[in-house]
């Protein structure tokens, strides 16, 4: 067997495991978790294995016997180790947070789970919205970042980001139960912001400790949210940059984002005075305008 039939399967079965888990979702929760995990770790093997056969072996790597099924495999640490330092295009820090969140719950679901059917509804509930959220990231790395190695299945993937779709009607009901206790929130003068993932009003706004940069992690998604706070060049009112995209004011007023550039620092920088320049030098740091962070069509 090739190394590239090889990767083939993998990919394959990866996406074989993330369709079973969006489909037994409701019916078979335990099972719906086990898969997901299962199809996150093989997408990590399946770029580890383009790369050489042998970083997906955990120890003494043997061809014959790989080709046999006969090896043990990389576990999530050692894979994201590997891509990091011999791969050398490692997963993203969120991305790794929310792959072992999900790796987490796998754990706790094959070894304890036990659900009472008054708590099934939460559960599925749970597990839809940290599903949407590994995939996210899952899904800008097979998208993105490993475009050119996984480019011959993208129809595939698109297909599983439409199967995704019948998990939001989740994020209507969480958002729904959270609605008294954000207005308690907001009615306190804590500002309560739209997600710029999953747009719902319930991300929590607080300072991002740089001038100007306010943070929030949505209650509904549990997204990490930025926002560039500035005075309207229009009306002098405080407004927002969010996440991937152009300023817009209340007022009516917008900005693109060579406009927005502009408003923020006037300063020429060139590369000699670059540092000297507080704005461009946190605003570049933190990327407030960065493209892609927002929902994928």
């Amino acid at each position: 067997m090739k190394q590239s039939e090889m990767l083939n399967r993998l990919v394959e079965n990866a996406l074989g495991f993330l369709a079973r888990a969006i489909e037994t979702l409701e019916t078979a929760p335990k099972f719906s978790v086990i898969d997901f995990y299962a199809a996150v770790e093989l997408f990590l093997k399946a770029r580890l294995l383009r790369e050489h056969w042998s970083l997906v072996a955990t120890k003494n790597p043997d061809w014959p016997k790989f080709v046999a099924g006969d090896f043990v495999s990389v576990g999530f640490e050692e894979a994201c180790d590997r891509l990091d330092k011999v791969v050398q295009s490692p997963v993203p820090p969120k991305a790794r947070s929310k792959f072992n969140s999900v790796r987490l719950h796998r754990n706790r679901m094959v070894h304890f789970f036990h659900a009472g059917e008054d708590e099934h509804h939460r559960v599925v509930e749970d597990i839809a919205i940290e599903q949407l959220s590994a995939w996210y990231e899952l899904h800008q790395l097979l998208r993105q970042q490993w475009r050119d190695v996984f480019e011959p299945w993208q129809d595939d993937i698109a297909a599983i980001e439409k199967q995704l779709e019948r998990h939001k009607k989740y994020f209507v009901a969480k958002f729904d139960a959270l609605k008294p206790e954000l207005d308690k929130i907001a009615a306190n003068g804590q500002a309560v912001c739209n997600c710029t993932w999953c747009k719902f009003e319930a991300a929590v706004m607080s300072d991002g400790g740089v001038s100007g940069l306010k943070e929030g992690n949505c209650r509904v998604c549990g997204m990490a949210n930025k926002w560039l706070s500035m005075e309207c060049p229009s009306c002098g009112e405080e407004a927002f940059v969010y996440d991937g995209a152009d300023f817009s004011c209340e007022c009516g007023h917008s900005l693109d984002e060579q406009g927005l550039a502009k408003a923020l620092d006037e300063t020429f920088v060139t590369k000699d005075d670059y540092f000297d320049n507080p704005y461009c030098h946190s605003a570049c740091n933190i990327d407030p305008l960065s493209r892609g962070i927002g929902v994928q069509n």
